[in-house]
């Protein structure tokens, strides 16, 4: 019985393992394309209104209400039983929204992708606390990765790794 030999040539194998494994270490192609679909997804948050538990934010505590409508000018935006209305609460939220994601600064590197916001006060919006004077800010969670985004960043990072492995050979 003969004992044969087989020789395989690996070579363009192991280039595309390792044009894989850069492409997988360096991922800001991915992460550019992400910016536009990851502003989009906070404006979302804001427009909803709600965490990322899916939980509606906590409304305007009486004593702000009461503050603002002794300030004057803003009683015409309030309802006689004090809650905010329609049309008032979507301009509220249009200049939140607009304050909070202009300032949002998204920053790309080779392994990840973050946004965060430069306007001072959104950090005490996000996990809640006290400010001021002894005030009590309840967590209105604005800043949070979305299941669809999630889906589409991880489908984006996938396709980027195959392809990489698919031009090494």
């Amino acid at each position: 019985m003969a004992i044969g030999r087989v020789d395989v040539d690996l070579r363009s194998f192991d280039r595309a393992v390792r044009k894989m494994v850069k492409a997988g270490g360096d991922a800001r192609k991915v992460w550019r394309k992400l910016r536009t679909p990851l502003r989009r997804d906070q404006r979302d948050h804001m427009r909803a209104q709600e965490s990322s538990s899916g939980a509606k934010w906590a409304p305007l505590s009486s004593s702000t209400i009461e503050g603002r409508l002794a300030r004057g000018g803003r009683a015409g935006k309030f309802t006689k039983r004090g809650k905010l209305k329609k049309g008032a609460a979507r301009r509220l939220n249009r200049v939140l929204s607009a304050k909070l994601l202009t300032g949002a600064k998204v920053r790309i590197d080779r392994r990840f992708i973050s946004i965060t916001s430069k306007v001072p006060w959104a950090g005490i919006h996000q996990a809640g606390g006290v400010a001021g004077r002894n005030s009590r800010i309840p967590q209105r969670e604005f800043m949070w990765i979305g299941d669809p985004l999630a889906k589409l960043g991880a489908k984006m990072l996938a396709k980027h790794i195959a392809d990489a492995f698919n031009k090494g050979g």
